[in-house]
């Protein structure tokens, strides 16, 4: 029998889709079957256009700064400029046709920021497996649509946008996603059944062929490890790329440590932030912080979360985030409110699930949890047995081979 060649797409070295990518791809690869993962920016990216490494980040700049520039026209908040996507620019369909032509599954995980224009992708001529790690497939270009579900009947009326009208550019774009969609032979992995739910919604994918799958993990970097640390400090862990993302929010976990300080609970926490922080207001937080820029490795980030107690996630919308599992792998417990797909992560087993966003509540369930942490001492067993990545791309080899 032929061996199996598959090609994943991926716009950038950096985020939970590369990293998703990445594992995939490597267990692939040990599973025997052919395995090529494109990163098309960033300081890792392997795609050449000219073949002149200044040339092509150049050209690949360009074509992302086209496409909000383009975007200036109609964007209402520049605060929005990255969370909303047209699908457009792209590099010529020449440069990734000579990958394309030698595979027989495509599975894309992120095409934007100038890589494939979305028309092309009708040109492909192969099976398509799409990871959806965020909803901008089956909407007029929002990748988290929030509380709004326009996506459910075509979009328009997008407050995205600053003219507000039933015809406007989300309801374009999502007329054009529709008509490519119908033509292609994909199917659409949703790691969340609350994505699934999404997918199953909106127009553009509820006639395609819709499977969740959920993100694996690489069990042999993440897992539990004895480090040797003070026993009295609790360490409550906050990770982003961005720490000032508004999204990410950052602010409600400072709202609940500065409840118990202020409670007078006799408990010593140390806040440790993973991640950049660009905003240039005070973080704010009672309790002593520990800040950490930059991790370089998944082995080392491995070894961040064996030294904290607990993971908070405060996010307003998560699809899916894998820093909850990758957390529970090394036996560190997690508390986020319920929104999105955390909740098909966080079990009782797990952690902590608070109605959003009640910040009173959450406070009390860092308490519960850094103060009953024995009930967690199986968590690692748990999670490695449901979320380990090898049977995660079994399931992915069955779903190529259905597909070819």
């Amino acid at each position: 029998m032929k061996k199996l060649k598959v090609l994943h797409l991926c716009s950038s070295d950096m985020g939970g889709a590369f990293m998703i990518a990445q594992k995939i791809s490597n267990e692939l690869l040990l599973k025997g079957i052919e395995s090529e993962l494109i990163i098309y920016s960033g300081k890792n990216n392997n795609f050449k256009i000219t073949g002149i490494k200044l040339l092509d980040n150049f050209i690949k700049f360009s074509l992302h700064a086209m496409e909000k520039f383009i975007f200036l026209f109609y964007e209402k908040d520049k605060k929005m400029r990255f969370t909303f996507s047209l699908g457009f620019p792209g590099i010529p369909y020449y440069y990734i046709k000579k990958k394309i032509v030698n595979c027989d599954i495509v599975h894309i995980h992120w095409i934007n920021k100038g890589f494939v224009n979305v028309k092309d992708l009708t040109k492909f001529k192969k099976p398509i497996v799409w990871t959806t790690h965020d909803i901008w497939i089956a909407t007029g270009g929002c990748h988290l649509s929030f509380d709004c579900d326009k996506f459910k009947i075509g979009c328009g009326n997008c407050f995205y946008l600053k003219n507000l009208n039933e015809n406007d550019l989300s309801s374009k774009l999502y007329k054009t996603k529709l008509r490519i969609v119908e033509k292609l032979n994909v199917s659409f992995v949703s790691p969340s059944n609350w994505m699934l739910t999404n997918l199953k919604s909106s127009l553009i994918t509820q006639n395609s062929n819709l499977i969740n799958i959920p993100n694996g993990i690489n069990v042999n970097i993440f897992h539990k490890q004895f480090i040797e640390r003070e026993n009295d400090v609790f360490n409550v862990g906050f990770v982003s790329a961005n720490l000032s993302d508004s999204n990410k929010a950052m602010y409600r976990l400072i709202e609940a440590l500065n409840l118990i300080h202020k409670s007078n609970k006799k408990i010593n926490i140390n806040l440790v932030l993973i991640g950049k922080y660009k905003s240039e207001n005070p973080i704010g937080c009672l309790f002593p912080i520990t800040k950490i820029d930059f991790v370089s490795s998944q082995e080392e980030m491995s070894k961040m979360y064996n030294q904290i107690d607990l993971l908070s996630v405060t996010s307003t919308l998560e699809t899916f985030p894998t820093t909850i599992i990758e957390a529970g792998c090394c036996g560190v417990p997690s508390i986020a409110f319920n929104v999105g797909g955390i909740s098909d992560i966080i079990t009782e087993e797990v952690g902590e699930l608070i109605d959003p966003f009640d910040i009173e509540k959450y406070s009390e369930g860092i308490l519960k949890i850094l103060l009953s942490k024995d009930k967690y001492q199986f968590l690692d067993k748990f999670m490695l047995q449901k979320y380990g990545i090898s049977s995660i791309v079994d399931n992915y080899i069955d779903l190529y081979k259905k597909m070819i």
